[in-house]
């Protein structure tokens, strides 16, 4: 079963804004030396803290919202309160969650992160958990089902399950038609990324059309009943990028032959999304994407704000560094930015 996990893993692994100045940075390593503080991928804003997830340590940072380091939690382990795959941060009533895709749990913990207790899903190893999103009285996941094997070919359906707070299945509101492993193989672009529930329960999810990203409308019941009028057109892998894919691809392979055998003749893919990340506030959605010049490495960041099938707004953000993560907080938005190694908070009003 671990081979249909490391399968997934790997292709979406291989697949690869508003016009406003920043406010405010904040250096989140300031107090921390490297070997503590690695490669956070999720932050999280609650109240007058951040909390950052750290990829390599498993640990959660809790620093205060000037960048002062107050305490960490977590680790890698099995144990009450550790870790396995740590990669998304889940507010809860007064207390903080972290999904683990590997222990299909979440984790919860006091604000101050003290470990409180584990909510399970009943999910297989041939589930893998994506996104998560958190509505008051359910859990959305996001799941990459594979059926069958390597040799006699895999099938890839992808659906939205809605679960209670106790890890209950309720129903499954969205599945895509199965993908063939041939189907796969000559574009791994077929598998949804993003996602996001509003208020009123109308379900974003994001698909792949015509070298482009769309994003269609469903209700509670699963019915589709729109689509965002906008469309995203693919982005066209640098050089580099195309370089750094196959280095990965080939290490993953080396390691794994069976996952070696799975994947033979997949190619990498030529494009990427321009999609960076989606969130909502209520019954208002926002995306974010990038545009990039031919020729230039470096792109350009936008922010779209949606409501129903159309944008409202659409502002140009300008990062200082590579963007990690991000979060709409009240009327700012809040970037995680990568550059030369260290990480930053980066904090725009939205108006």
């Amino acid at each position: 079963m671990k081979k249909t996990v490391i399968f997934l893993s790997l292709l979406l692994f291989a697949v690869f804004c508003f016009s406003a100045e920043v406010n405010s940075k904040i250096d989140i390593n300031k107090k921390l030396d490297r070997s503590s503080f690695i490669s956070p991928v999720s932050f999280l804003k609650v109240k007058n803290a951040y909390y950052f997830i750290d990829k390599e340590t498993g640990k959660v940072f809790i620093e205060t919202k000037d960048g002062n380091f107050v305490s960490t939690f977590g680790g890698k382990g099995q144990g009450p309160g550790k870790f396995l795959f740590p990669f998304q941060l889940i507010l809860g009533e007064n207390k903080i969650g972290v999904f683990d895709g590997m222990l299909k749990s979440i984790r919860w913990f006091s604000l101050k992160g003290k470990y409180l207790n584990d909510t399970r899903f009943n999910l297989s190893f041939s589930n893998l958990v994506f996104q998560i999103e958190n509505n008051d009285l359910y859990y959305a996941f996001l799941i990459q089902n594979v059926s069958g094997s390597p040799d006699k070919g895999l099938n890839v359906i992808q659906k939205i399950n809605l679960y209670d707070k106790s890890g209950k299945l309720i129903k499954n509101v969205w599945k895509s038609p199965a993908l063939s492993m041939k189907q796969l193989k000559g574009n791994v672009l077929n598998f949804i990324r993003f996602f996001t529930i509003t208020q009123d329960n109308t379900l974003y999810i994001s698909d792949y059309q015509n070298n482009a990203v769309i994003f269609n409308l469903y209700n509670q019941k699963g019915d589709r009943i729109g689509r965002l009028e906008k469309e995203y057109p693919l982005i066209k892998l640098t050089k580099s990028e195309k370089e750094a894919a196959k280095k990965r691809f080939e290490e993953v392979k080396k390691k794994n032959p069976m996952t070696a055998k799975m994947l033979e003749g997949t190619k990498i893919p030529e494009y990427k999304t321009p999609i960076d990340g989606i969130e909502k506030q209520g019954n208002t959605v926002y995306i974010l994407y990038f545009k990039r010049q031919d020729g230039k490495e470096k792109p350009q960041y936008f922010l779209d704000i949606v409501n129903g099938t159309k944008v409202a707004k659409s502002m140009e953000i300008s990062p200082d560094g590579n963007l990690i993560d991000f979060q709409i907080d009240s009327n700012n938005i809040i970037l995680l930015v990568e550059k030369d190694d260290n990480y930053f908070v980066e904090v725009s009003g939205l108006n």
